[in-house]
This record gives structure tokens, sequence and C-alpha cells, in this order.
């Protein structure tokens, strides 16, 4: 018969009180909203270019000092906010690249507006990408890298086939590129359920809200995990600061101009 040890059950049972504890009173302070949403896109950075609603961010050098000759730059996607990939400084992947001796430049593509609504994907990458792009290699002397981040790796990648010349390199994260397996948002997209044409038309600006219905109903059970884990790990402040991080970024998403989706929706989910 296997013997316990009364120490080590003394520890559990220490453990498990004080987590109980802290799940009580965090979940108080959370639902009594006592508990504030920790500040995102913290790494330092100055404003290089400004156009469009466009914002180009320059990224202080790596404190440990330069180690890599050729800049990143983040060209994150369309319908959601850029700082996902700088949300807090120990879950930031631009800190992480800083840290490494890497000159980092990110592109914040903005909230667009009513007279963006026919801005087209030619815009997004032949005008506004170009710009960027060109103004980092005005600062830096070479080409950038481009780190495309979901959709914004479609924009990367198209960028990359079309000028090479001005790309040191390109990396996709999270980047769907053969849309014969992008499964249900696939099915959805087909002509005989989705009028595209009449869609875009009615809404001119595809409300954000709409682009996260579609998106849970890919993960109809993501906010049951969600609440699951934060019943698990809410006793753990890393965790929640964590959860209140990523939560501001799911709930502050932005308006994508009409043309852009109607373009993307047929040469990406139809056509391939």
């Amino acid at each position: 018969m296997k013997k316990f040890d009364p120490k080590q059950i003394g520890q559990v049972l220490q453990f498990t009180l004080q987590s109980n504890a802290g799940r009580l009173k965090n979940g108080y302070k959370l639902l009594t909203k006592q508990l504030p949403t920790p500040e995102v896109g913290t790494t330092p950075h100055k404003e290089l270019m400004n156009f469009s609603r466009i914002r180009l961010l320059k990224y202080a050098p790596p404190e440990t000092g330069r180690t890599h000759k050729t800049p990143l730059l983040f060209v994150p996607s369309l319908v959601n906010r850029y700082y996902v990939l700088d949300l807090i400084p120990e879950r930031s992947v631009v800190n992480f690249v800083r840290s490494h001796g890497f000159q980092n430049y990110m592109v914040d593509w903005g909230n667009p507006g009513v007279e963006d609504q026919h801005t087209s994907l030619e815009d997004y990458v032949l005008k506004r990408l170009d710009l960027v792009v060109r103004r980092i290699i005005e600062e830096e002397g070479t080409p950038p890298t481009l780190i495309g981040y979901c959709m914004g790796g479609n924009l990367a990648l198209e960028y990359a086939s079309i000028h090479p010349e001005n790309v040191a390199g390109l990396v996709l994260l999270a980047t769907p590129v053969d849309f014969e397996k992008a499964g249900l948002l696939s099915q959805w997209a087909r002509p005989e359920i989705f009028n595209l044409d009449k869609f875009v038309e009615g809404h001119g600006l595809i409300p954000p809200d709409l682009l996260n219905w579609a998106f849970t109903m890919l993960k109809p059970s993501w906010q049951t995990r969600q609440t699951r884990d934060l019943v698990k790990w809410g006793w753990n402040d890393d965790f929640l600061r964590g959860y209140l991080a990523i939560s501001k970024w799911v709930n502050d998403s932005v308006f994508v101009a009409g043309e852009t989706f109607r373009q993307f929706v047929q040469q990406y989910y139809r056509d391939n």
C-alpha cells in the first residue's frame, strides 16, 4: 500500500486553498471591473509615417545593441489591430526579436473610414505597402525582411512577388496560402451560398462584428474553452494579465474596406 507523505499532502492542501482564494479574489475583481486592462503595444517606438489612416512605426533599437543589418517589417492583418504582435512585454513578438538584435518596423493599417470603402487590394499592396517599404529602405539603406501575420502575410507575399528587389526575405505567420484547404470559410464563400457583390454593396465597409461572428462559428467551443481556462487559471495573476490583454485585442476589431473584402474573397477563397 502506497504511503502518503504528510508534508506533500500539506503542500497540496495549501496550494488548493491559495488557488481557490485567488480565484475568488480575481473573479470578484473581474466581475466588478476592478482589474485594469494591461496597456498594450508598449515596446518603445516612434511614428515614421502617417498617411491614409496608416502609420509606420519604428521601434527603438535593441537595448543590447543591434547585431543584424537587415531590418524587419511586421505586416499585420487588415481585420485586426497590429498590437497582437506587441501585446504586453512578456508576450510580444516585437520585443522578443528586438532582444535578439533586430531593428523592427510595424505597419499599423488603422481603422478604415467611409472614404476607404472602395480601397482595393492593389491600393494596399502596390501603393500603401510600397510606400512603407520604400521609406524603410530610405531610412536603412537596405531592403527589409517582411514578416506577415495572418492576412498580412498574403499582402506581404503579393508584394514580395511583385517587388522582389525591395524585399530581403519573407516570413509568414499563420498565413493561409492554399485556399482549397481553407475549410468552412471556403464553403461559406461559395457563390451559391454567399452573394458577395450584394453583401459588399449593402455594407460599404465590412463591420467587425460580422467578421468576428464568422470566426467564432469556425470554433464555436472557443469561448467555452476560454471560460474554462479562466476558471482553472484565474488565480494566477500572470495568466489573468495575458487573458485581459488578448481579450482587449479580440474586442478591438476594425472595419474592412468593402472592395478589399470583395477581392480577397473572390481571388483567394473562390479562385485560390
